[in-house]
C-alpha cells in the first residue's frame, strides 16, 4: 500500500481496485469497473474533490475499500463513515457491487489430427513461430472435422490401415480446440514431415499436451 500511495500523492485522482468498488457501491453505479471508460470517469469525478495535499484523503479512500468494503466480504455498512450517503447502503443494495464484465465465452476450433506411423516412425512437424503455441511440435492436422475417407485423402500419402478414430479435447484460456485423431499406418516416410522413433519423440519432441493426449494411447503407441 505505500507503493500506491506513493503512486496516489503524484496523480490524486488515480484510482484502483478498492477505489472503484467504494464509488460504485457509493453511487449505484452498474457500469463495469473493468471497463476503461469507467475508471476514466471516476478519475475526473474524484479530480473535482481531491484537495490538494490528497495524501491522507487518497489512503483513507483505499483503506476503506479494503477494509470496510472490502472485496471478498459482504460490506461492513453498519460501521461505514459514508453511510449516511451510500446509496448502495440507503437502498440495501451495496452487495450488488461492483459490477464486471461478463466472462467472454470460449470460442471453438475443429481440427483433424493425423497420428501417422511407418514402422517405427512417427510424423511430427513444427507449428508457426507465431501464434498458439508457436515454434513447438505437434501432429499433422488440419482445420475442420473429417470422416475416414476424407482424412485418408488430406494426408497425401499411401494410408495402408487406419488403426483408430479418437475424439479429443483441449481448453485454453480464450479457446477449445476439439479435435478428431486418426491413427494410420503409411507405406513410407514421405511427405513434408519429420519422422522420429517414439524414443526420439519423447526425448527431443516435447509435445504439448493438446497433442500429447494422442500420444499417450499407450495401447497403440
Amino acid at each position: 500500500r505505500v507503493k500506491n500511495l506513493r503512486y496516489y500523492k503524484s496523480q490524486p485522482w488515480g484510482v484502483d481496485g478498492n477505489v472503484l468498488r467504494v464509488v460504485s457501491r457509493l453511487t449505484e453505479d452498474s457500469t463495469p469497473i473493468d471497463q476503461a471508460a469507467c475508471k476514466k470517469r471516476v478519475e475526473q469525478a474524484l479530480a473535482a474533490v481531491y484537495p490538494k495535499a490528497a495524501g491522507a484523503f487518497t489512503q483513507a479512500l483505499m483503506e476503506l475499500g479494503a477494509t470496510v468494503c472490502g472485496p471478498n466480504w459482504a460490506p461492513d455498512c453498519d460501521h461505514c463513515p459514508c453511510g449516511s450517503f451510500c446509496l448502495g447502503h440507503l437502498h440495501g443494495t451495496a452487495q450488488n457491487f461492483p459490477v464486471k464484465s461478463p466472462k467472454k465465452q470460449k470460442r471453438e476450433a475443429c481440427y483433424t489430427v493425423f497420428i501417422l506411423r511407418c514402422g517405427d516412425q512417427f510424423a511430427i512437424e513444427k507449428r508457426p513461430k507465431a501464434g498458439l503455441l508457436a515454434d513447438l511440435w505437434q501432429f499433422p492436422n488440419i482445420p475442420g472435422t473429417l470422416d475416414a475417407a476424407e482424412a485418408v485423402e488430406k494426408t497425401g500419402l499411401n494410408v495402408k490401415e487406419i488403426y483408430r478414430q479418437t475424439e479429443k479435447k483441449h481448453i485454453f484460456t480464450h479457446i477449445i480446440w476439439k479435435m478428431r485423431g486418426f491413427y494410420m499406418e503409411v507405406a513410407e516416410p514421405a511427405g513434408s514431415y519429420t519422422w522420429r522413433t517414439a524414443r526420439e519423440i519423447e526425448e527431443q519432441a516435447a509435445l504439448p499436451t493438446a497433442f500429447r493426449q494422442f500420444w499417450e494411447e499407450k495401447d497403440y503407441v
